[in-house]
């Protein structure tokens, strides 16, 4: 049987800078998705939410939304860096069973010529 699961992960942040260039508003907005058996069968972008630019108790804020989207951030930076690790590993050991068939061929060259 399928297992279906249901996320909302953070979307996009929209910041409004007024004439005068300092932030004058902020909303986010996050997607609601769909899996079934780890693959995405439905992805949707919810409504924005307007952020308070200062704490606030009846709607959430600029400061909590960058919070998850910095701790998103990072997430995914040291999920690329180990994807990297474990790629240069690779090519390590694929290089060192290279250069063993080199020199194997060499041996084999120098055997017949020998």
């Amino acid at each position: 049987m399928p297992i279906l699961e249901k996320s909302r992960t953070l979307h996009e942040v929209l910041l409004r800078f007024g004439v005068d260039g300092k932030l004058a508003g902020a909303h986010a907005q996050y997607l609601d998705a769909i899996t079934e058996d780890g693959a995405v069968i439905s992805a949707t972008p919810g409504p924005a939410i307007p952020l308070a630019l200062v704490d606030a108790a009846d709607k959430p804020t600029l400061a909590a939304a960058l919070g998850e989207a910095t701790a998103a951030l990072i997430a995914a930076k040291e999920a690329a860096e180990a994807e990297a690790a474990a790629l240069r590993a690779d090519n390590a050991a694929k290089d060192a069973n290279m250069q063993a068939l080199l020199a194997e061929v060499e041996a084999m060259r120098a055997a017949a010529q020998g």
